[in-house]
């Protein structure tokens, strides 16, 4: 660090408006690799005083993290329906899609749902018997979830439809939706709230038979608002990258076993076997395109947003909860958003990919309180073993591992910007002059995605600095891995430059706070000061 404060005053450059790896890219290679020795502390330490702890999934939950089987999906196939007691959830979650299947139009279109609720909807005893079946408290949370969102933001939907701006939601639940949701949810250790796991997208599909689930088109959804083709794409289309999680799962425990017993080429393999499926997952979500018109998006939207960080929507910021004895309860909860999902955090717990310590990322730790328990334990624990093991450090000291974690960050930037574009054409593009930029779980647009962008290009420059190193003592990358190094190592400047433009160019565009003061803030600190 100090010699690269030195060469910044030497060169007369000043590192206040830049991340700290950009200012490292203006050095001379060897100058690069002599501060990154000062910052990283390589050559690699053993690893024989770590004490390696194994991965046990949960038992008898319906999210339990299993290498090589489920992964990140449920451990069984959701249920379509809830049993015949619930028979009116069942009725109102059908009745209610706006697009019915006899053509004419549902409870939401028409603006009816919350007075067949009020109206309809009893008060049903969700018993300890119909909880002690995993599966079947999954699929509770799910339908009274569902249908608790769609009751609160009818009004909000039907004003959008109406005018193309968002209206005021309804902030009260009554007890027939509040009572049932905070039973399941205490049961099942999360929030009485629509989320993206036990809600809206990882338990709302079934995969058809025989099909292995890494199309969109092999799934089927289960729930939906709208009932549109586009919405049902939208939903599969985040299964079919769940799909390859437990396959990536194990590369990661094969890479992390390397580690333990210092094989550089066990490491090297998994590494890339790890990449491979990396590479799949950002395959998968770039189909989006074709498989959900981004026209269509905005008209199911709406019933992802939750009161955190929307005030237009929930003027209180709070959701009243009627109990059935009379009481009321409040929570204050993030909507729905594919940043609750465990396969991108999963990378990077075992990249030990480190943010920036700003405002920005508070959402990005906020929102693993989202995620099952086991999803939790597991992105705990890799990341753990990952440091403790210190894989980073081992993969930057042998060409073949560094180059193929590059592969790695090079498709999780791909993934992380695909991600982007489909926000700036599927939303930003679609508001027009009315702009609302806030994501559905509460974070700005503009700055959100790219400041986690911004995280993957530093992880990268460290990896190019590593292998500049490697190159000045003779040991770089030879045949391919040096083609793939030549090739990342020369795009990644443009690709920072790219972030920054893009974000900055956004910024006049929008009247509410993005926080582009905080996106400047890119000094990283360890991601255990983050737990802390």
């Amino acid at each position: 660090l100090k010699l690269q404060f030195l060469y910044l005053i030497a060169n007369n450059s000043a590192p206040r408006n830049y991340p700290p790896s950009r200012n490292m890219m203006m050095m001379p290679a060897t100058l690069r690799a002599a501060a990154l020795r000062c910052r990283t502390g390589v050559r690699f330490a053993s690893t024989k005083a770590y004490e390696r702890t194994p991965w046990v999934p949960a038992k008898d939950v319906a999210f339990a993290a299993v290498p090589g089987k489920n992964g990140f999906l449920p451990c069984v196939s959701p249920a379509r329906e809830l049993p015949a007691k619930f028979a009116k959830v069942n009725e109102l979650l059908t009745r209610m899609q706006t697009h019915q299947k006899d053509g004419t139009q549902g409870l939401l279109d028409l603006g009816l749902l919350g007075e067949a609720v009020e109206k309809e909807l009893p008060l049903i005893d969700v018993t300890e018997e119909d909880m002690a079946d995993p599966h079947l408290l999954a699929a509770l949370f799910r339908d009274y979830g569902l249908l608790a969102a769609a009751y609160s933001l009818e009004p909000t939907h039907v004003q959008y439809q109406a005018t193309g701006k968002y209206g005021e939601a309804r902030d009260v639940l009554p007890a027939s939706l509040s009572e049932p949701l905070h039973k399941v949810s205490a049961k099942l250790g999360t929030f009485p709230w629509l989320d993206y796991n036990y809600g809206l997208v990882v338990y709302n599909a079934v995969c058809g038979a025989g099909k292995d689930g890494l199309h969109w088109d092999d799934w089927r959804c289960v729930r939906m608002f709208t009932g549109i083709p586009s919405e049902e794409a939208f939903i599969t289309v985040h299964h079919s990258i769940v799909a390859s999680s437990g396959e990536m799962l194990t590369h990661q425990e094969a890479a992390l076993a390397g580690v333990a017993r210092g094989d550089k080429a066990a490491v090297a393999a998994a590494l890339n076997a790890h990449a491979d499926i990396v590479q799949r997952v950002v395959a998968a979500l770039q189909r989006m395109w074709r498989a959900s018109n981004p026209k269509d998006f905005l008209t199911f939207r709406t019933f992802q947003f939750g009161q955190e960080g929307n005030p237009e929507i929930y003027p209180r910021g709070k959701i009243t909860y009627e109990m059935a004895d009379g009481t009321t309860r409040e929570g204050v909860y993030r909507g729905e958003t594919g940043a609750m999902d465990s396969v991108v955090p999963a990378v990077d717990s075992f990249l030990a990919l480190e943010y920036p310590r700003n405002k920005l990322t508070e959402y990005l730790f906020d929102l693993r309180r989202y995620r099952p328990q086991d999803h939790q334990r597991y992105l705990n624990w890799v990341r753990g073993e990952s440091e403790g093991l210190g894989l980073k450090a081992f993969a930057m000291e042998d060409a073949a591992c560094a180059v193929a974690m590059m592969r790695n960050v090079e498709y999780l930037r791909q993934m992380r910007r695909g991600h982007w574009k489909l926000v700036k054409a599927y939303i930003l593009k679609n508001l027009g002059e009315y702009a609302h930029p806030v994501g559905t779980g509460g974070a700005p647009i503009t700055t959100w995605l790219p400041n986690n962008l911004g995280a993957t290009l530093e992880y990268q420059q460290d990896l190019v600095d590593a292998v500049d190193a490697l190159v000045a003592r003779g040991e770089g990358p030879a045949g391919e891995d040096k083609e793939t190094f030549d090739d990342l190592s020369a795009k990644l400047l443009m690709n920072i430059n790219q972030v920054r433009e893009e974000v900055e160019h956004l910024q006049p565009s929008f009247t509410q706070d993005q926080m582009m003061v905080e996106f400047q803030q890119r000094d990283r600190k360890a991601e255990k000061a983050a737990h802390a």
